[in-house]
């Protein structure tokens, strides 16, 4: 590969992208938050990171593990290193812009877009906020009392084949040697496995962007519709018309790759999808906070968090999955990582303090953590879930739970899970005695070398394992 335009790429820009924002995305969180870190030695050193993969040179194998999908089965995700994350952002966001440009029409796609606020240091703009505009330009075409067929694609991300995506991205933004190592990272990472590898938002983008094939099948039929991910909303006068468009687009679609999933299939009168979807609540981040919520992370209400909590611990069938469950392990982190600068500040009180208490004092909430810790402890059949919980259970001071019988019984179970020897060494690892909320600063002198290490060994040498 042509080495010349390497430095090209915005490494810099990655470093703080994937730290501030990608790495929400994963499925699992970080074992510990760097507030700073030495960007210029960074740079450089992934410079030479790159030079080595143009070359020929294989990233480490990056850890895998299967999250619950809510329709039933699961998903195999991937978590590289730390370092290998930002070269692929880099690689990414060196043709962002232009292949947004070539290929998102963004008044019919409203997920994934790049983030177009200056005042926000995030790599695509917020999810919520695109989901609520979704939302909104479904009502407005609604009002006119047209029908609506709604037809999801089923494993997209599995269905694209590497070798007609790397066509799909050259023809729309030429070849370059961003384009090369993405697509080099993303085999790398996919371990033999068919379609596009699961990581962050990053890979995301990238799947957004290529279902303009997808869109192209569905435009050459209707131009009234549009679409969040991999779930299109038609629009049309009658019911009859809609069946007759939706038999024909199955027909195209498998035809360029892409299956219709029959379980998600819905045709309904517009009044019919409001009534639906009028019984949801969505949460604002929290306004007016002492934190610029323009630099540091964005956090939701503490009893909104507790809600929704809630609703994961009691029914863990339908929220502890790789959607629901995995974007609260997001709001998790980022509420933490919030009181990680709000300690640096000496702010008396953060949202975290509040969280932690109310779980304390939720007895029944805290008596459901132990039942599900300890079900999953049994094996590693449901690993993602038992590693939720033991993110979660960081909350959950043993002193601070009044009923002395269930905080033993939290005690317990966690200590059963870092003592088990049939349970993975991940599991282990987060079920470890650590510090409550475990900071950078005892690190910063190595923090190079973890970025560059595997998941499980930066958990290793972070806590002993």
């Amino acid at each position: 590969m042509d080495l010349a335009s390497r430095s090209s790429l915005p490494i810099g820009l990655a470093v703080r992208l994937t730290l501030d924002s990608t790495s929400y995305s994963n499925i699992l969180p970080e074992w510990f938050e760097p507030l700073t870190v030495d960007y210029r030695q960074r740079e450089s050193r992934l410079q030479t990171t790159i030079k080595e993969y143009l070359n020929g040179a294989l990233p480490a194998t990056a850890f895998e593990i299967s999250v619950p999908k809510k329709s039933g089965g699961t998903q195999v995700w991937v978590i590289p290193s730390v370092n290998d994350q930002i070269v692929c952002q880099a690689a990414v966001s060196s043709i962002g812009k232009a292949l947004q440009h070539a290929c998102v029409d963004t008044t019919k796609v409203f997920s994934c877009l790049l983030n177009r606020d200056p005042n926000r240091l995030s790599f695509l703009e917020d999810q919520v906020a695109a989901w609520k505009r979704f939302q909104l330009t479904i009502a407005q075409q609604c009002k006119s009392d047209q029908c609506i067929l709604q037809l999801d694609l089923k494993s997209t991300f599995d269905s694209i084949r590497m070798e007609p995506f790397l066509d799909f991205i050259k023809s729309r933004v030429g070849d370059s040697n961003g384009v090369q190592l993405f697509v080099y990272l993303l085999n790398a990472f996919a371990n033999g496995r068919p379609g596009l590898p699961f990581i962050n938002d990053s890979v995301f983008f990238l799947g957004n962007a290529f279902l303009q094939r997808a869109d192209q099948i569905v435009s050459e039929d209707t131009n009234t519709f549009v679409r969040f991910a991999d779930d299109y909303k038609i629009f049309g006068t009658s019911r009859a018309d809609l069946e007759k468009l939706f038999s024909k687009l199955r027909e195209k679609l498998k035809a360029v790759g892409f299956d219709v999933n029959d379980s998600k299939v819905k045709l309904g009168t517009g009044e019919e999808f409001l009534e639906a979807v009028s019984k949801l609540e969505y949460y604002e981040p929290e306004n007016g906070d002492y934190i610029d919520t323009a630099v540091h992370p964005d956090v939701f209400d503490p009893k909104d968090m507790h809600s929704l909590i809630l609703a994961c611990i009691r029914d863990p069938d339908k929220y502890l999955t790789q959607g629901f469950g995995r974007l609260q392990l997001a709001a998790i982190r980022r509420m933490r990582v919030r009181a990680l600068y709000s300690m640096a500040q000496s702010y008396p009180k953060t949202p975290r303090d509040e969280f932690a208490d109310l779980l304390a004092e939720d007895l029944e909430a805290t008596r459901r953590v132990c039942e599900l810790l300890e079900k999953y402890s049994e094996d590693d059949t449901n690993i993602w879930r038992l590693l939720w919980l033991l993110y979660l259970s960081k909350d959950l001071a043993e002193r601070d739970i009044d009923d002395k019988t269930i905080a033993k019984r939290l005690s317990s179970a966690i200590q059963g899970i870092n003592q088990s020897r049939q349970l993975s060494l991940v599991s282990r690892l987060w079920a470890a005695s650590m510090p409550d909320f475990p900071s950078a600063k005892s690190w910063e002198a190595d923090i190079e070398t973890l970025h560059s290490l595997g998941y499980v060994e930066r958990g290793k040498r972070c806590y002993g394992g």
